[in-house]
């Protein structure tokens, strides 16, 4: 058995890797198939079509990443306000309670950068971990 010297890992996220397309395509067949009325494409439409837009998406997904600039529209919501308990009085606002969603797009982007923050946090826990075990004098097998 070898003792592992310490492993270090960086805790700073520096950059997005870049996204391929092969990556659009998986998030967009993943995404729900539920959607606001509200929505200017709605998931089924995009997901129809997703071998059109998938090049698109990724050329405009790696753009925002590279610059760290995410266009105002993206951050727009569509509220829906939808009826706390039946039997409230329909015409007051009070009964209502408001349900506010990103289009599609923007949900699409949302995923792949928590995807790849969790990836990150992951390593960095993992690397804690071992570190921790090391000078704990607990000896690891690699």
């Amino acid at each position: 058995m070898n003792q592992v010297d310490h492993v270090w890992f960086s805790a700073t996220f520096t950059e997005f890797a870049p996204l391929s397309s092969d990556d659009i395509a998986a998030a967009i067949a993943q995404l729900p198939d539920k959607s606001s009325t509200a929505y200017p494409i709605p998931v089924s439409v995009l997901k129809n079509v997703s071998d059109i837009f998938t090049s698109f998406l990724t050329h405009l997904f790696n753009h925002l990443l590279a610059t760290g600039c995410v266009p105002a529209s993206f951050k727009d919501l569509f509220v829906t306000p939808i009826l706390k308990k039946l039997g409230l009085d329909e015409a007051s606002s009070s009964s209502y309670r408001p349900i506010s969603n990103l289009s599609v797009i923007s949900n699409l982007l949302e995923r792949l950068v928590a995807c790849q923050l969790m990836t990150h946090l992951d390593a960095a826990v993992y690397c804690h971990q071992l570190n921790l075990a090391s000078s704990e004098g607990i000896q690891l097998k690699l």
